[in-house]
């Protein structure tokens, strides 16, 4: 290499010193500037005359940590390296540089410290964002402690509902029971009853069995959200179990002129499942296939036993359901565009209940419907 291109060389050498974005600098054996690059002189606010021979790392340490920086020197000395090192550097105009100092030592021939070389990382950015991350983590712990207060309070809300629902459903059941055996006592002397009378009572018993229904569903549900009476499995006939459930809601059906049939491609089969809660499960979708049909129609309700499972469907030739309201229809207290066909009411449960106890007892409810052409639900238990 001759003298022009050592020259270039060493110029180019000193551009990528000087440009680099990390600071650099190399000090004497008493830590004083030898050399030091644009970068660190811009971070501190100095000229390069300022430091070179004149000024010390440690001079523009904050003094709080010139103690800690003091007892590492030596330390620093002798291993010959340190790494990572955290302080605090006042700039020329006052203000805070925090820094990252990464330093290796040079010995002479007889193994004498001399001087160091050091890389300086500047963790302005970082402090800054750590001291974000404070703020933040102190909101989340505001947060955090509101919500435990808001759960505290949700969970004795909680209580006093359900304390509520079994006083009211106590209390509510006791004069329905009362009313029932009165309308029932009216119909054994309906021959003296004029048919106005008769229209009355049948109303009455309506009414009747809509408010115990609904008061049924709202228990089901508060036992639901408490996780209460889990399950108790039994050998059930099923063809037995529907054909009963039938015989109780072809009165109902009557009211409406329309006729619950029954299908089933074998005599009996048995699942082990719960009975109480398939009786709440097939009152519902037998209720609502009723409430949703139009006089004179017929209902139809169908068992497929197959090597794993028993299908009970539940057939309606009601309006249907849209298919853009398919996804909300076991939702609670969800109401949709299709209504009952005789003025009945509907609180929005029943298809939610039905849903979480098919759950419970590990089968699978569905429903088919094209709008226009009723719907059909079909509830799958482990054979």
């Amino acid at each position: 290499m001759n003298y022009y291109e050592s020259v270039i060389k060493r110029d180019e050498v000193a551009q990528l010193y000087n440009s680099s974005p990390m600071g650099l600098h190399s000090l004497d054996i008493d830590g004083i500037y030898m050399l030091v690059n644009d970068t660190e002189l811009e971070w501190l606010g100095y000229e390069r005359h300022e430091l070179i021979g004149k000024k010390r790392l440690i001079d523009f340490i904050i003094p709080e940590q010139r103690i800690r920086f003091t007892e590492k020197y030596p330390i620093f000395m002798k291993d010959g390296f340190i790494k990572e090192f955290e302080v605090d550097l006042i700039q020329k105009n006052g203000s805070i540089l925090p820094i990252s100092l990464n330093s290796i030592a040079i010995y002479d021939e007889e193994g004498k410290y001399v001087m160091s070389r050091t890389t300086v990382f500047d963790l302005r950015k970082r402090k800054e964002l750590e001291i974000q991350l404070i703020h933040k983590n102190k909101e989340l712990n505001q947060l955090l402690l509101e919500l435990k207060v808001a759960n505290e309070s949700l969970y004795n809300l909680n209580q006093e509902k359900n304390r509520f629902l079994g006083i009211a459903s106590h209390d509510l059941q006791t004069p329905l029971t009362n009313l029932r055996l009165l309308t029932d006592k009216f119909k054994l002397t309906q021959q003296n009853l004029t048919e106005r009378q008769k229209f009355w009572i049948t109303d009455i018993q309506e009414t009747i069995e809509d408010m115990t229904g609904r008061i049924r569903n709202l228990l089901s549900v508060n036992r639901i959200e408490q996780g209460a009476n889990m399950p108790t499995l039994e050998e059930t006939k099923i063809c037995t179990f529907i054909t009963n459930m039938i015989g109780r809601f072809q009165n109902l059906a009557d009211r409406k002129f329309q006729q619950i049939r029954f299908e089933s491609n074998i005599n009996e089969v048995s699942v082990r499942t719960d009975p109480a809660y398939l009786v709440e499960i097939i009152e519902n979708l037998l209720s609502n296939a009723i409430k949703f049909s139009p006089k004179y129609e017929e209902i139809l309700v169908k068992i497929i036993a197959q090597k794993n499972q028993v299908i009970i469907s539940i057939s309606d030739r009601g309006e249907g359901i849209k298919y853009e309201e398919m996804p909300l229809l076991f939702g609670k207290f969800q109401k949709l565009s299709t209504r009952p066909t005789g003025g009945e009411t509907s609180s929005g449960l029943g298809l939610s209940i039905v849903k979480e106890h098919a759950q419970k007892i590990e089968a699978s409810i569905t429903c088919e419907s094209e709008y226009g052409n009723g719907a059909t639900f079909s509830l799958a238990l482990k054979n």
